[in-house]
């Protein structure tokens, strides 16, 4: 399960990794490279199995983790029936985090770096003009789906030891999450299957 190193006595995360045994290896690096105890961290193991996650910051005094694209719909939605008339005031923050991240101080807040939304009411204008896929990026609910994919087909290689079926199901999920990043890092659109091959062909 996805795990995340936060500081007890201030509001910041200093890692975010996929599994608790490199969040305990980092907090042992924190000791040994700065002036920071690894008792200064708190080590929240979440019950989100895959990236995308997302973090809020500031709806509440400790941070909100949800892999659930429905979650952010449902409080964007409430925020803007609610709205302000403040044009400047911040809500809160919501953090898209797609892969493990740690600040490179060790043990140091360098949350500005991760991708992230102070969201005032033009944020919820845009968000009523275009909808939350747009707001965030079509691709997290196909990345949670081929993941999950991959788990069950692994547990099911466990029983059935060199199956080549269940492998080579494996390596075609392996590769469409493979596409499926080259599409997010380019920002293309899901259906632009054309840019994609121009793309992929350019990188030869």
């Amino acid at each position: 399960m996805i795990t995340i190193l936060e500081h007890k006595n201030r509001r910041y995360l200093t890692g975010i990794f996929a599994n608790k045994p490199q969040a305990i290896a980092h907090l042992q690096k924190i000791e040994e490279e700065s002036n920071y105890s690894k008792d200064d961290f708190l080590l929240i193991e979440t019950q989100l199995p895959f990236y995308p996650i997302y973090i809020i910051e500031g709806l509440e005094p400790t941070f909100i983790y949800t892999d659930k694209q429905s979650d952010i719909i449902d409080l964007l939605k409430r925020t803007n029936e609610n709205r302000k008339d403040d044009n400047h005031h911040i809500y809160y923050n919501i953090y898209r985090i797609s892969e493990n991240d740690s600040t490179p101080y060790w043990g140091s807040d360098s949350m500005g770096m991760l991708e992230h939304y102070h969201i005032n009411n033009s944020d919820l204008d845009h968000f009523q003009k275009t909808g939350f896929p747009d707001f965030f990026g079509a691709y997290d609910n196909l990345f949670h789906q081929l993941q999950h994919q991959i788990q069950q087909l692994t547990t099911q290689q466990k029983a059935t030891p060199n199956n080549p079926i269940i492998q080579n199901q494996i390596n075609e999920i392996q590769q469409a999450l493979q596409t499926l990043r080259f599409f997010e890092k380019h920002h293309l659109a899901i259906n632009e299957i054309e840019k994609v091959i121009t793309l992929g062909m350019d990188r030869k």
